[in-house]
C-alpha cells in the first residue's frame, strides 16, 4: 500500500488482515499456530516459522524495543554511508534515510518476541529476499556486531520478470504487467496471450527450423519458477528450443498452471477465519522451535 495512499487506519488494517488471511492460507500452508507466528512490518505480514534452526524475522513497527533498533542502528550509519550504499542525493527527503533504519531491522529479533523463541533475543536470522533487499542487510550486517546482534545470513531469490519481458517492470499502473492472485482465469489467459514476451519466431516455420530463444522467452521463465519437477521441465526446455513444441503451446501450459495455482490460492484464503489469523499473530512461546 503506497505511503501517499488516501486511505484511513482501519482500511490500513483490513488490508493487513486479508493479505495475513493470504499468508497462512498459501505461505504456511500445512503448518499450524504451534509452529508459526505471524507478524506486522509496515504494510506486510512476515512469517516466522519452525524449521528446526535458528530463523526469524523482526517486527518493524510492533513495539517499543524494535523502535529502540532501528534508533540504534540510525546512530551506527553515517548520511555519507547511506549515500555510497544506496545514491542518496540532497533532494531526497528524510522518510527515505528512515526508512533504511526501519527495513534493516527486520533481521533484529525483538525483546517483544523473545518469548516465542524460548527468551532469547540474539538469535542469528535468515532472510529470504530478492536480490533489490541485499543492500538494507548488507548494511544491518555491518551494524549489528556494534548493537550487540548477530549478523544476519541472506538467501536471495530471483526476480519475476514483468509480462513484457526482462527490460519491462511490474508496475501497479500496468495491470498487464503481471499476473495477480486476484485475477479470473480469463484474466490470466488473456494476459498471457496478449501481453507475455515471447522468444519463439514470427511463424511455424522459423520456430520449427530455429527454436525457441529461451534467454528471453517468459513463459518458459515462468514456468521454471512454477513446474514441481526439474524433468519435466527440462523436457519442455529441450522440445520448445528446438523447435518442436510452439509458443503457442507453450503459453497454453502456463495458462493452466497459474490458472491452477492462482485457484488453490484463492480456496485457501477464503478458508481462513478471523480466529485463525488471531492465533497467528497472537504473541506466545513456540514450543517446538528448539526440541
Amino acid at each position: 500500500m503506497p505511503v501517499d495512499s488516501p486511505v484511513t487506519l482501519a482500511a490500513r488494517e483490513r488490508f493487513l488482515r486479508r493479505r495475513s488471511g493470504d499468508a497462512i492460507g498459501a505461505e504456511l500452508r500445512g503448518l499450524d499456530a504451534r509452529e508459526a507466528f505471524l507478524a506486522e512490518k509496515d504494510d506486510a505480514p512476515l512469517a516466522i516459522q519452525d524449521v528446526k534452526l535458528s530463523l526469524g524475522i523482526g517486527v518493524g513497527n510492533v513495539d517499543s524495543q524494535s523502535y529502540k533498533n532501528v534508533v540504534k542502528v540510525g546512530k551506527c550509519v553515517t548520511y555519507n554511508k547511506v549515500v555510497g550504499i544506496f545514491g542518496f542525493t540532497w533532494e531526497d527527503h528524510i522518510g527515505k534515510v528512515f526508512h533504511l533504519c526501519s527495513e534493516s531491522c527486520s533481521s533484529i529479533i525483538s525483546k517483544f518476541l523473545s518469548t516465542s523463541f524460548g527468551g532469547q533475543d540474539n538469535l542469528r536470522c535468515l532472510i529470504p529476499c530478492t536480490i533489490d533487499q541485499d543492500p538494507y542487510f548488507r548494511m544491518t550486517r555491518d551494524v549489528a556486531p556494534r548493537i550487540a546482534y548477530q549478523k544476519s545470513a541472506l538467501i536471495e531469490s530471483s526476480f519475476f520478470p514483468a509480462m513484457q519481458g526482462e527490460t519491462g517492470k511490474m508496475s501497479p499502473s500496468d495491470p498487464n504487467s503481471a499476473i495477480y492472485v486476484t485475477d479470473s482465469a480469463k484474466e490470466i489467459k488473456n494476459k498471457i496471450n496478449r501481453y507475455a514476451f515471447s522468444g519463439g519466431q514470427d511463424s511455424i516455420e522459423k520456430q520449427r527450423e530455429l527454436g525457441a530463444n529461451l534467454e528471453v522467452d517468459l513463459p518458459f521463465k515462468y514456468l521454471s519458477f512454477f513446474v514441481d519437477y526439474d524433468a519435466k521441465l527440462e523436457v519442455i526446455r529441450k522440445e520448445y528450443g528446438a523447435g518442436r513444441v510452439l509458443t503457442g503451446e507453450v503459453k497454453q501450459l502456463l495458462i493452466q498452471v497459474l490458472t491452477e495455482l492462482v485457484e488453490r490460492h484463492r480456496r485457501a484464503g477464503a478458508a481462513v477465519t478471523d480466529e485463525m489469523v488471531d492465533a497467528f499473530m497472537a504473541v506466545r512461546p513456540l514450543p517446538n522451535m528448539f526440541s
